[in-house]
């Protein structure tokens, strides 16, 4: 593997390793994720707690502010946004719920080439029978 690309491993710079291979996460906001694709300093004081429920138990998540998208794009191309499987984009009066609403503020964040794909759904993809 030429030094280069190798540097770009380690350094969690994802984006640019081959023209036919998009790389990125689930998620991006991940507090943990400090020090490694976010800069340490820069999000401290704007880190959020929420409070997450797996199997009976609830988890103290930490979370970056939106604004972190810009900083993960410097290291992956494409980013899938899974909170659009809990909601709807629009409300049943068609007005922009608050999926849509989240959404809508990555754009601020996004340059010309960032990639986001939309899961679907869960109403309409993971129906129970």
């Amino acid at each position: 593997m030429p030094d280069t690309q190798q540097s770009q491993i380690d350094g969690f710079i994802f984006c640019d390793l081959n023209p036919g291979v998009s790389l990125g996460t689930a998620s991006d906001r991940y507090a943990g994720w400090l020090g490694q694709i976010y800069s340490e300093a820069r999000y401290q004081s704007q880190i959020t707690s929420r409070t997450k429920k797996i199997g009976g138990q609830s988890l103290i998540e930490r979370v970056l502010p939106i604004s972190s998208a810009a900083e993960y794009f410097k290291h992956f191309s494409v980013l899938e946004v899974d909170f659009t499987f809990y909601g709807w984009l629009a409300d049943l009066h068609d007005q922009p719920s608050p999926t849509f609403r989240t959404l809508n503020l990555y754009k601020e964040y996004l340059a010309p080439g960032d990639r986001l794909l939309l899961k679907v759904p869960q109403a309409v993809f993971a129906r129970k029978f």
